[in-house]
Protein backbone atom coordinates (compact mmCIF):
# COMPACT_ATOMS: atom_id res chain seq x y z
CA UNK A 1 0.00 0.00 0.00
CA UNK A 2 1.41 3.61 -0.60
CA UNK A 3 1.75 6.20 1.48
CA UNK A 4 1.27 8.78 -0.93
CA UNK A 5 -1.72 10.11 -1.13
CA UNK A 6 -3.94 9.66 -4.38
CA UNK A 7 -4.06 13.46 -5.37
CA UNK A 8 -0.09 13.65 -5.44
CA UNK A 9 0.40 11.02 -8.04
CA UNK A 10 -2.22 13.21 -10.50
CA UNK A 11 -0.48 16.64 -9.24
CA UNK A 12 3.06 15.05 -9.95
CA UNK A 13 1.43 13.72 -13.41
CA UNK A 14 0.17 17.38 -14.60
CA UNK A 15 3.42 19.21 -13.04
CA UNK A 16 5.43 16.93 -15.30
CA UNK A 17 3.31 17.21 -18.37
CA UNK A 18 3.61 20.89 -18.15
CA UNK A 19 7.19 21.04 -17.46
CA UNK A 20 8.22 21.59 -21.27
CA UNK A 21 5.57 24.21 -21.91
CA UNK A 22 1.82 24.76 -22.94
CA UNK A 23 -0.20 21.30 -23.37
CA UNK A 24 -3.70 21.34 -24.81
CA UNK A 25 -6.10 19.97 -21.65
CA UNK A 26 -7.87 17.16 -23.60
CA UNK A 27 -4.80 16.33 -24.52
CA UNK A 28 -3.72 15.80 -20.58
CA UNK A 29 -6.87 14.83 -19.42
CA UNK A 30 -7.08 11.57 -22.64
CA UNK A 31 -4.13 10.63 -21.96
CA UNK A 32 -4.38 10.52 -17.62
CA UNK A 33 -7.02 8.74 -17.54
CA UNK A 34 -6.45 6.33 -20.43
CA UNK A 35 -2.68 5.45 -18.98
CA UNK A 36 -2.82 6.47 -15.12
CA UNK A 37 -6.87 6.13 -14.52
CA UNK A 38 -6.95 9.77 -13.00
CA UNK A 39 -10.92 10.84 -13.74
CA UNK A 40 -11.09 14.14 -15.26
CA UNK A 41 -11.77 15.63 -12.14
CA UNK A 42 -8.68 14.77 -10.63
CA UNK A 43 -7.01 16.27 -13.40
CA UNK A 44 -9.26 19.42 -13.29
CA UNK A 45 -8.01 19.69 -9.64
CA UNK A 46 -4.62 19.52 -10.05
CA UNK A 47 -4.34 22.04 -12.61
CA UNK A 48 -6.47 24.59 -9.87
CA UNK A 49 -3.49 23.52 -7.23
CA UNK A 50 -1.23 24.84 -9.63
CA UNK A 51 -3.47 27.94 -10.85
CA UNK A 52 -2.36 26.97 -14.18
CA UNK A 53 -2.63 29.61 -16.70
CA UNK A 54 -5.33 28.67 -19.31
CA UNK A 55 -5.08 30.12 -23.07
CA UNK A 56 -7.32 29.39 -25.70
CA UNK A 57 -5.34 28.96 -29.12
CA UNK A 58 -7.37 28.10 -32.10
CA UNK A 59 -11.05 26.69 -30.01
CA UNK A 60 -8.20 24.40 -28.17
CA UNK A 61 -7.92 24.90 -24.25
CA UNK A 62 -4.01 25.15 -23.28
CA UNK A 63 -2.68 24.99 -20.04
CA UNK A 64 0.34 26.46 -18.95
CA UNK A 65 2.25 26.67 -15.32
CA UNK A 66 3.39 29.77 -13.91
CA UNK A 67 6.67 31.00 -13.40
CA UNK A 68 7.96 30.04 -9.87
CA UNK A 69 5.60 26.65 -9.46
CA UNK A 70 8.51 24.76 -9.09
CA UNK A 71 9.70 26.47 -6.17
CA UNK A 72 6.53 26.16 -4.76
CA UNK A 73 6.34 23.00 -4.91
CA UNK A 74 9.10 21.93 -3.61
CA UNK A 75 8.95 24.35 -0.62
CA UNK A 76 5.68 22.93 0.38
CA UNK A 77 6.72 19.99 0.74
CA UNK A 78 10.06 20.55 2.88
CA UNK A 79 8.14 22.99 5.57
CA UNK A 80 4.96 20.15 5.76
CA UNK A 81 7.56 17.26 6.75
CA UNK A 82 9.02 19.62 9.23
CA UNK A 83 6.06 20.53 10.61
CA UNK A 84 5.31 17.24 11.85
Amino acid sequence: MSIVPDCAWVRGYVLNRLEDGPIRVADLIRFGETEFGFSREEIWAAGEHFAVIPQDWDGDLYWMRPANLFAIWWGVGRFASRAN
